[in-house]
């Protein structure tokens, strides 16, 4: 197949753009400078020039092309991120997705993946939920769902195949998030963080390696099911376990726990 993906220079999509090349597709990476185009490039795909938030740019940079994935984001990595840095990852999610669903129809093609997140489905009791729980967003995850609406609609609208790939919490050694995580584990400065009395009450997480998500990615643009899924590891896993497996991992001191 020819595979368009928007956030190729991504960690997400780097690994993407490589999964699919290795397969045998041919990839088309939207880029913004050089340092984009090399990093798609080593990978195996196309580079080209193009923005999310431009739908002329976008139709040029994916004509050709059968699958389109948005995978684009603009999540914060800043410890304390702004109301303004938030609105920019809106924009990316939503208004990117308005974008990719006029370029689907434009130049014909079959289908379009677009990135979700599993937690705008989370209860507010904190019991466990899957794919058939409806909706809960809050401040962060808003405009993930309104992209999955937009996408599904748009799908509804010009006749193209769907599907909505709900990740969990990503860890890979490229992450932003992850790498802040590990610096604070060594410096002694990432605490876990409980609820209940004492701190005692351990958050469970759906985490998956950004690896396993770029695979599960690979799957869905192969197949013809449409639908949305939720993409994790097999098994949740507290906050407590994945810092103290994670302290080990770097030789670092174990976390001390505190109250929420």
């Amino acid at each position: 197949m020819n595979v368009f993906v928007a956030g190729a220079t991504g960690v997400l999509g780097r690994r993407l753009v490589g999964q699919l090349t290795e397969r045998n597709h041919s990839v088309v990476g939207l880029t913004r400078d050089a340092r984009g185009d090399e990093l798609v490039a080593e990978r195996g795909g196309e580079p080209r020039r193009g923005d999310i938030l431009d739908r002329e740019s976008l139709a040029e940079a994916a004509e050709g092309c059968d699958v389109l994935v948005h995978a684009a984001t603009a999540i914060p990595t800043s410890r304390k991120p702004t109301e303004k840095e938030w609105v920019l990852n809106d924009k990316v999610r939503a208004e990117g997705a308005r974008n990719l669903v006029s370029v689907t129809d434009e130049i014909g093609a079959d289908r379009l993946l677009q990135q979700s997140i599993t937690w705008l489905a989370r209860k507010p009791d904190g019991s466990p939920f899957d794919e058939d729980t409806p909706p809960n967003p809050d401040r962060v995850t808003r405009s993930a769902l309104d992209a999955e609406r937009i996408v599904r609609q748009g799908g509804e609208d010009h006749g193209f195949e769907v599907g909505i790939l709900r990740c969990g919490w990503f860890y890979d050694p490229e992450s932003a998030h992850t790498r802040q995580m590990g610096s604070g584990l060594l410096d002694g400065k990432y605490p876990i963080l409980g609820g209940g009395l004492l701190g005692r009450q351990d958050a469970t997480l759906s985490i998956v390696h950004v690896e396993d998500a770029a695979r599960a990615f690979v799957a869905a643009a192969e197949s013809d099911a449409t639908g949305h899924w939720h993409v994790t590891d097999n098994r949740p896993v507290t906050l407590s376990t994945f810092l103290r497996r994670f302290a080990e991992r770097l030789d670092a001191p174990e976390p001390r726990r505190i109250p929420g």
